[in-house]
């Protein structure tokens, strides 16, 4: 990462491992709060995966290639990886928080 890049010393100091593993929790959360998005909205569980899928798929691979045009930064089909991984983790905890307590409030009323 560039030096001259004002603002970003804690995460220029931070080891660059941490940095791709931080990747996930910050995709699961953005999957997670994309498929809470589309469960209020009423979507099937199967529709909101989907689309919390294509989102963050999208923006992940989006945030990867236009890394392309930043001096000192690169690709990394590794962080796309951990992206997804990111996105699995976070879908899954959507449907067992959100759906699955649909399911459970339907059952015992």
């Amino acid at each position: 990462m560039d030096k001259e890049i004002k603002g970003l010393e804690i995460v220029m100091k931070m080891d660059p491992g941490l940095q791709n593993v931080l990747h996930i929790p910050i995709f699961a959360l953005l999957s997670y709060f994309w498929l809470r998005s589309f469960y209020y909205l009423k979507f099937s569980v199967k529709r909101g995966l989907f689309l919390s899928f294509l989102c963050t798929m999208t923006f992940g691979v989006l945030d990867e290639f236009y890394q392309i045009l930043i001096p000192g930064r690169y690709c990394s089909i590794g962080d796309i990886l951990f992206n997804f991984t990111g996105l699995i983790i976070g879908g899954v905890v959507g449907v067992f928080f959100l759906y699955g307590r649909k399911n459970r409030r339907t059952a015992t009323s």
